[in-house]
């Protein structure tokens, strides 16, 4: 599928879950084409890879929009913006940061798929000091954050039962990719950070 009809198919999806019907339905909606459109067009520059674990987490993640549009598609139950979505706002500003400054610190090395090309090094500047996945950390962070400026319990839902565990497998094929293309130095690197969430994973 081309990174354009992606795009549309994503739009088209979000958008029939929320019954094409409010105005964050159709946010909801913009933001699934765009980023689909993104993921896409970079899936397209890389490399063929027999990986599949990307698509899991794009999958969770258009649940995710998906559900939050679905209990956003009634006008009589849309309130004004108020604590839940301040807050929400403030974690998805910062899930975009974080993924932000993963992007910078990993420049042409930030890929879809599960690779390792030429002069392919183990980072342990910027975020990855602390957590050795924070493009996913971000990803979670933007999508609990959406369940909070959305007030959605289905999107609430989705990031933990589908996005998450999805994570957790691209994760662990991940980690035993990087262990095997480093060897100790990446054992020595896990023993001292967290995958996902300092303190806790």
């Amino acid at each position: 599928m081309t990174p354009i009809l992606r795009g549309v198919a994503a739009t088209l999806l979000v958008a029939a879950a929320g019954r094409f019907s409010t105005p964050p339905v159709w946010v909801l909606a913009l933001i699934a084409g765009v980023s689909f459109y993104d993921l896409g067009r970079r899936e397209y520059d890389e490399a063929d890879s027999r990986d599949w674990t990307g698509w899991g987490m794009q999958i969770g993640f258009l649940v995710v929009l998906c559900g939050a549009a679905w209990d956003n598609r009634s006008w009589v139950e849309l309130v004004g913006p108020g604590v839940p979505e301040a807050l929400g706002v403030i974690v998805i500003a910062a899930g975009v940061w974080l993924r932000r400054r993963t992007s910078d610190e990993m420049g042409r090395h930030f890929t879809v798929r599960i690779q390792s090309g030429a002069g392919h090094e183990l980072l342990q500047t910027g975020p990855f000091r602390v957590i050795r996945h924070p493009s996913y950390a971000s990803l979670g962070l933007i999508g609990l954050g959406t369940a909070l400026a959305t007030r959605s319990p289905a999107a609430l839902a989705a990031t933990l039962l589908v996005w998450l565990p999805a994570a957790g497998v691209r994760i662990t094929r991940e980690e035993a990719f990087l262990a095997k293309r480093f060897g100790p130095a990446y054992d020595e690197y896990a023993r001292r950070t967290w995958r996902l969430v300092p303190g806790l994973f």
